[in-house]
């Protein structure tokens, strides 16, 4: 349902300016239509909306691998679930038992890493379609990022956190098989003990 169009007072007292107005009103509406510029808001689907994201938004501000990558997430997770749902009718308790069922194809429990890469696609689609006003309110607001149980931290505690002396010679030998400067990097790394975040700071002088 759509709300009456408001005639301006001023012309509302004079009937050819008000058909003039109403012509030129629908005109305009005409051409928004043609142009692909008019969306049905009670129809759009998250499978129409995600083209538009992309256009509106993705092109805009995403990087060709996060573009890719995001692409995939929508394929692959996504869209199977949500994909001919109209994004109006998408509410928070949906999402959430959306990640509490999230699995591996194989059936095992998901890493939180994937989990959370599936959770920032899908707050930016909603992020944008509350912002651009397809929805009245965001259901992703109602839903907490994924975090790590503690299955997973145990098995993260019993992964290996350093190379044995071995495997230290065994992975300096086969750096020199790459470019200097990312033998230099890795040796870096290796010498160093930096953490991820501090060693992807690392920037290349000029």
């Amino acid at each position: 349902m759509y709300l009456p169009l408001e005639i301006p007072d001023d012309i509302a007292k004079s009937e050819r300016k008000t058909k003039q107005y109403l012509d030129r009103e629908l005109a305009l509406f005409v051409d928004k239509v043609e142009n692909g510029e008019f969306i049905k808001k009670d129809k759009l689907t998250l499978d129409e909306f995600i083209p538009q994201w992309k256009k509106g938004y993705a092109d805009q501000n995403m990087g060709k691998y996060t573009r890719f990558m995001t692409n995939n997430i929508f394929k692959i997770y996504i869209q199977p679930a949500f994909g001919d749902t109209r994004i109006d009718r998408i509410k928070p308790l949906h999402l959430v038992n959306f990640f509490a069922e999230l699995k591996r194809k194989d059936g095992k429990p998901m890493a939180t890493n994937t989990k959370n890469n599936i959770y920032k696609a899908m707050k930016s689609l909603f992020d944008s379609a509350a912002k651009w006003k397809l929805i009245a309110s965001n259901p992703m607001e109602g839903v907490d990022r994924p975090t790590v149980g503690k299955q997973e931290k145990r098995q993260m505690k019993q992964r290996k956190k350093a190379y044995t002396r071995a495997e230290s010679q065994a992975v300096i030998i086969a750096l020199y098989d790459l470019p200097e400067r990312w033998r230099l990097y890795y040796l870096g790394v290796l010498l160093g003990g930096f953490r991820r975040g501090e060693i992807l700071a690392v920037e290349w002088g000029l």
